[in-house]
């Protein structure tokens, strides 16, 4: 893979995964420069134990890259991390205390604020048993107070970064009109979804809901009462989704749907979701009732997230020119 191809590959990582392969890709290139060093050295035994680590940076990198294994690639990295100080701590005594606050800060930046502080404790706790018996008082209160002020400090930004993370990636995958998944989150999800259902029994059906008309809503009744509709539809469609199902916001007037059930089964459900909104008064001192038009396809093994949506959408298209208002089931 060419330097481009790996620099494009990044950049499309999410926040926290680039951030994982920065702190993973950091250490590779400084622990190998390191171990170098020592080999060159003639320092046979440390230079095995650096080259180990970059070994499991490696395999860290690895799960980085794939979305549903960042919590195990974070998780990986602080124990290593853990690890190796206690591991330095042996190989060359308290001149390896400098490799604690290194771990400290990655911990702090790469696993919850909580988890953080028991591995800082852990960590300490190492530091105590391992060397302190043979430094001087001084040395271990100066140590304690330097690693008790960065953990504090640690925990006090870490703590506002995770709050702001939360925030915008909540805001990144939440439409905020519907409160429902937007589009990112069901790309995400089909990807995911697509990964899995190779492996399992379970059917799964998807549904592409669009609203009739609604250009028409907007031009009669303005762009509010077309905001309202659209935060009614998807109260009214959320409302009867079955038990497991997940309900987006795609874009505009349209919703999808993943029901994991067979295409019968999700089939009627559908329709029940029909019924139940054209039954629903979305539109004020009107009598005009909202409607909906809904494809479905069930997963097939050939399928990927773009195939098996196209043959809903295609499903979906086939009900509109059909008169719109019902349902129809992919071919």
């Amino acid at each position: 893979m060419s330097p481009h191809s790996w620099i494009a590959r990044f950049r499309e990582l999410n926040p926290r995964q680039a951030f994982l392969v920065f702190q993973v890709g950091l250490g590779f290139v400084a622990i190998s420069a390191l171990g170098t060093y020592r080999l060159l050295q003639g320092n046979l035994a440390h230079a095995v134990f650096d080259y180990a680590l970059v070994g499991l940076f490696a395999v860290i990198t690895r799960y980085a890259i794939r979305p549903e294994y960042i919590d195990l690639a974070t998780r990986l990295l602080v124990g290593v991390y853990t690890a190796g100080v206690w591991l330095v701590l042996l190989l060359i005594g308290q001149e390896g205390l400098y490799w604690s606050f290194a771990g400290l800060l990655a911990s702090f930046f790469a696993i919850p604020v909580r988890d953080a502080l028991i591995n800082a404790a852990i960590t300490l706790i190492i530091c105590i048993a391992s060397v302190f018996g043979e430094m001087a008082p001084d040395d271990r209160i100066a140590f304690t107070v330097v690693y008790i002020l960065l953990t504090a400090y640690s925990y006090y930004f870490s703590s506002r970064l995770w709050q702001e993370n939360s925030r915008l990636e909540k805001a990144a995958r939440i439409d905020p009109l519907t409160e429902l998944p937007n589009r990112r989150s069901l790309d995400d999800d089909l990807a995911a979804l697509a990964q899995r259902l190779p492996a399992q029994s379970a059917p799964h059906t998807l549904l592409v809901i669009d609203i009739d008309f609604f250009k028409r809503i907007n031009d009669e009744f303005g762009h509010a009462a077309g905001d309202r509709v659209l935060a009614g539809v998807a109260a009214a469609l959320r409302a009867n989704l079955p038990t497991g199902a997940t309900l987006y916001r795609f874009g505009g007037e349209e919703f999808v749907a993943v029901i994991p059930h067979t295409e019968p089964l999700a089939e009627r459900a559908a329709e029940s979701m029909r019924i139940a909104l054209e039954q629903t008064n979305l539109l004020r001192g009107d009598d005009r009732k909202v409607t909906v038009s809904i494809g479905l396809a069930g997963w097939r093994t050939t399928d990927d997230p773009r195939s098996w949506f196209q043959r809903a959408d295609k499903a979906l298209y086939e009900a509109k020119e059909q008169g719109r208002n019902q349902t129809k089931l992919a071919a």
